[in-house]
């Protein structure tokens, strides 16, 4: 954990204190968001705008404190709901505002001992899988098999537009028929879903054979109001995060922090999102199975998820790289995500009603 401020407050009051960064007055914000990590602390002469910093600083997902030192007007306030205390420094006298600095500083940092960044030895990421792709023919139709004869859903996914930008939205249904060459689904939920769907267009599936995820993309043969005709796929994709993912509007985006000591804080939008994992593209050059901290910010959530993930894969893209990350959620975690999912995909859905 570190502290940020500028010279005029290091001399009179941080000079007891380790740790200590300085910043130049009329950059501080931008130098602040760009290096500070997750937990720093940010101590500055109070001034008429300081609501706006303390506006990003939590929109932006940091778990420390703000510390306002008023040596002219004499505020004194504490607003925990922004973590922000601005201290009354001519009232309180320059030692006595030392402490209370300090006794901050101590105290957020007992909620540090819990999480130690990049200490992850013990990680419980399990191994990739070798194998990524299925391809043989009587192999795929076994694994359909299972998935009919056990009433597994089938979940189908079709691109609709927000914002000019390609969502997928999803249906699902049952493996009803399955023969040689094609197979039928029906139950197909929502029964909107059905009527977007066109002939000869291909249409992304996945489903399970109980011991692994499937991906596969395949050919719409025939249709009626409940039943959807489809080409056996001619492979099989192995699919890593076994949960429904959704892409988070433009608008309102899903934001990611990547962590790594030493260096400037990098912000993105996630590409997707599911309660196992993410997707980013980032410009940095990450190794597969690489392990960093991550930050994820929820839109319309006070919460901030701050967890380990590990680089699964990696496709570079130009100068960027994409990255699908598999995230070491909570169970509180996880619950905020599944609630933001619920919500996105009845977004996504109003689209597909309202003929994106």
């Amino acid at each position: 954990m570190a502290i940020w401020t500028v010279k005029k407050v290091k001399d009179i009051i941080l000079d007891n204190l380790d740790n200590v960064n300085l910043l130049n007055v009329d950059t501080f914000e931008i130098e602040f968001f760009k290096k500070a990590n997750f937990f720093d602390v940010a101590v500055l002469e109070y001034f008429e705008g300081y609501k706006n910093f303390i506006n990003n600083f939590k929109y932006n997902g940091y778990e420390g404190i703000v510390i306002l030192c008023d040596f002219k007007k004499g505020n004194f306030d504490f607003i925990p709901a922004l973590k922000t205390v601005i201290l009354d420094i001519n009232r309180l006298g320059v030692d006595n505002s030392k402490k209370l600095i300090k006794f901050l500083i101590n105290l957020l940092s007992t909620r540090l001992k819990n999480f130690d960044f990049y200490s992850f030895k013990n990680s419980n990421f399990n191994e990739s899988e070798i194998k990524i792709k299925v391809d043989v023919k009587t192999e795929i139709l076994n694994k359909l098999d299972v998935c009919y004869k056990n009433r597994f859903n089938i979940i189908m996914s079709i691109p609709v537009f927000e914002e000019g930008r390609k969502v997928m939205a999803r249906g699902t249904g049952y493996i009803k028929e399955l023969n040689e060459n094609y197979f039928v689904v029906e139950k197909i939920k929502p029964l909107l879903f059905s009527y977007r769907l066109k002939l000869d267009e291909p249409l992304s599936i996945e489903f399970t054979d109980r011991d692994l995820f499937y991906q596969a993309k395949c050919r719409i043969r025939n249709k009626t109001d409940e039943l959807v005709f489809l080409d056996v796929p001619e492979s099989l994709k192995i699919e890593r995060r076994r949960y429904v993912r959704v892409e988070p509007s433009f608008k309102n985006p899903v934001k990611i922090y990547i962590h790594i000591p030493g260096e400037e804080n990098e912000i993105l939008d996630a590409l997707d999102i599911s309660i196992s994992g993410i997707s980013i593209i980032s410009q940095r050059d990450l190794p597969v199975n690489g392990v960093y901290t991550f930050g994820v910010k929820i839109p319309f959530s006070d919460k901030f998820i701050l967890c380990e993930g590990i680089v699964r894969n990696k496709l570079q893209n130009g100068e960027s790289y994409r990255y699908g990350i598999e995230c070491s959620f909570t169970e509180r975690d996880i619950d905020i995500i599944a609630n933001y999912i619920r919500k996105r995909e009845v977004e996504i859905l109003d689209l597909l009603k309202n003929g994106s």
